[in-house]
């Protein structure tokens, strides 16, 4: 009967405010006895097929649908019983008992609404308590103590920022894999992988996991010396599983004393009985790559960054994910460096003559003082990258005085409390406080080894706090190094 009701005044039956509180069962009895009435006096008064009688209709089929068969049975029986002791007495007129249960339904219909709006609004309320949450976790980071000086003196960035009156650099400005990172560092010492060597970009080696401290690792190159190893964190793109190489076409460099072709990582791994890192560890296997109009074999012109002043004449070597590696023409690979297509420091052919800018020619190339773009791409058989491939990067928010935490470059171990002392578009000038100027060096804004404050506390890297000059004159005291603040 319900579903011929429904099909006959062609009834919604969802309608999605009233169903998102169907587990009330009181409200379904309710609405199912208003719809059997209905269904006894249909047959014998007509139904006014008024908008307000359609709304009516909704209600009653969209909660009679709710209820069981042994329910309905029990009702129908209770409305038989019902009806037939109001055969005695004056049936009231259809149309006010209508009036009277539209009025009863939509009350309790109303205070659904009120009850599902006061839901809806307390989604942003929590999302709001979530961003306290994340606020009051970062400040507890603030006031974790580091102890130094032989576990006698104490540090904590909170007491520093109030003693020095000054602010951390806020986590919002710092990239994904600058911030703090989402899951632990799984990596091993003795596990080998497969990695970029950071002095030769270009090239593939094996290597071991020599050390791990916090959320980064000391990489060995296998049978060369401790002195060329380096550190990385755990997310970096350059890091890659076993047999990555292999996988992507890549040339892969073996141990120092075996030959390219006497080198397989399955006979390497059974004859010195080694642990590989699993694929899982390595977050860049599953990046999302966006495709770009960057191709093998383009050239560009590219700022050196060893020497900056110089714009040279460059060819894109290589392309993994959404990076590529660039290549300045008739250079050695010492050069080469990893960018994207963000990167300020490349631009598209012609940019320097554009600009006013000298463009500085690959070594050995003739007609130096008359190089011409369209010539040079015709005798080097190559196409230039396209000008809609390179995208502009934002400037970045830091501002003089921001304080953060900072990989020394001269001692890559350590992680110093820093200063921003001067900025540029996308540069930071850093100052390791506690220390001369002479140890202030720039580096790129977007650099993985800048991190917010608080960063070593949660990945449990030590922190070197700033030094003093009686930490200064005890530490060179007791290690008889004349560095200052050698340990």
């Amino acid at each position: 009967m319900i579903s011929d009701l429904a099909r006959i005044f062609n009834v919604e039956w969802h309608l999605k405010t009233i169903q998102t509180h169907r587990s009330s069962i009181d409200l379904h009895w309710r609405r199912a006895q208003a719809c059997l009435m209905l269904q006894v006096v249909i047959g014998q008064e007509r139904v006014s097929q008024s908008r307000d009688t359609f709304c009516y209709l909704r209600v009653l089929c969209s909660f009679s649908s709710a209820l069981s068969k042994e329910q309905q049975e029990e009702l129908k029986r209770e409305g038989s019983r019902t009806n037939g002791e109001a055969l005695g007495r004056k049936r009231p007129r259809l149309t006010e008992r209508l009036a009277e249960d539209m009025d009863s339904s939509m009350e309790i219909a109303e205070e659904d609404d009120e009850d599902y709006g006061e839901k809806e609004s307390r989604r942003p309320a929590r999302g709001a308590t979530r961003g306290r949450r994340k606020r009051r976790g970062d400040a507890a980071l603030l006031r974790y103590t580091v102890p130094y000086g032989g576990k006698k003196k104490a540090w904590c960035w909170a007491s520093y920022l109030e003693q020095e009156r000054a602010i951390a650099a806020p986590s919002k400005l710092f990239k994904e894999y600058q911030s703090f990172p989402q899951c632990k560092n799984g990596f091993r010492v003795g596990m080998r992988l497969e990695g970029v060597d950071p002095e030769h970009p270009s090239m593939y080696c094996v290597l071991t996991i020599a050390e791990v401290l916090g959320h980064r690792i000391r990489l060995h190159f296998d049978k060369y010396s401790d002195c060329y190893d380096f550190w990385v964190n755990s997310n970096s793109p350059d890091i890659h599983p076993v047999g990555w190489c292999e996988k992507t076409g890549h040339k892969l460099h073996p141990p120092k004393g075996m030959k390219d072709e006497e080198f397989s990582w399955s006979s390497y791994i059974k004859l010195n009985k080694i642990q590989t890192a699993p694929k899982a560890l390595f977050q860049n296997q599953n990046m999302t790559v966006t495709p770009s109009g960057f191709r093998v074999g383009m050239k560009l012109e590219a700022i050196d960054k060893k020497n900056p002043s110089f714009i040279c004449v460059a060819t894109i070597a290589d392309m993994v994910d959404s990076r590529f590696l660039v290549h300045f023409d008739n250079w050695d690979e010492s050069y080469d460096y990893w960018c994207d297509a963000t990167s300020p420091y490349i631009h598209p052919v012609g940019w320097c003559q554009e600009n006013g800018r000298t463009l500085t020619t690959p070594p050995g190339y003739p007609e130096v003082k008359n190089f011409s773009w369209e010539r040079y791409l015709a005798e080097t058989n190559s196409l230039p990258a396209p000008a809609r491939a390179f995208k502009v990067k934002p400037p970045h928010s830091f501002q003089h005085n921001m304080k953060l935490e900072v990989v020394d470059k001269r001692n890559p171990a350590l992680i110093r409390v820093a200063t921003v002392v001067d900025t540029d578009e996308h540069r930071l000038r850093i100052h390791f406080d506690g220390w001369t100027d002479e140890y202030d060096y720039w580096m790129d804004a977007d650099s993985p080894d800048i991190h917010p404050a608080g960063w070593c506390a949660k990945t449990g890297h030590p922190l070197q706090p700033p030094i003093t000059p009686q930490d200064m004159f005890e530490t060179s005291e007791q290690s008889g190094c004349p560095t200052p603040g050698c340990t």
